[in-house]
């Protein structure tokens, strides 16, 4: 696996005119204003705006160095949570394409997910889903970006 681009390279990659481009803007604006709260060991903690613009621009740092491009199809099959947009926002700030995939998919929905697609990278938040779509992935990149607390891990069947 390549090691991540440079986020000055990343950087120059973004997208200006889409909802990502719209949501740097935002973020520059509102830096520091929560944007999330989620429940970490029974306690609820926020993230900030400022906080989730790095974190996107970080996994969008991950996916060009993992070869996606503008244009490129990119999964996400994960629950219903903060990452969840973060993922979104990534994919759509280097010009790729975002598919979804329920999580209760089964290896052969996942499988023909990304046949029918064309996607060239999965995100999932781990677990036995990232098994599920390792298993379906067929050599593709499968990131495991169950943390956000340091860099997403990298997978390759």
């Amino acid at each position: 696996m390549p090691e991540p681009a440079h986020p000055a390279s990343t950087t120059n990659k973004i997208i200006k005119n889409n909802l990502a481009g719209q949501f740097f803007s935002i973020a520059k604006t509102v830096g520091d204003k929560p944007l999330f709260f989620r429940k970490i060991n029974g306690s609820w903690s926020g993230l900030s705006w400022a906080e989730v613009d790095h974190k996107i621009r970080q996994l969008a740092t991950v996916l060009v160095a993992a070869g996606v491009s503008p244009g490129d199809r990119v999964i996400i099959s994960a629950e219903n949570r903060p990452e969840w947009a973060i993922c979104d926002l990534a994919i759509m700030s280097i010009g790729a394409i975002v598919v979804p995939a329920y999580t209760t998919n089964t290896e052969d929905d996942h499988h023909f997910i990304m046949d029918h697609s064309g996607a060239v990278v999965a995100i999932t938040s781990g677990g036995a889903l990232a098994t599920r779509i390792m298993l379906a992935a067929n050599a593709r990149t499968t990131i495991a970006a169950n943390d956000f607390h340091g860099p997403a891990s990298h997978c390759t069947t």
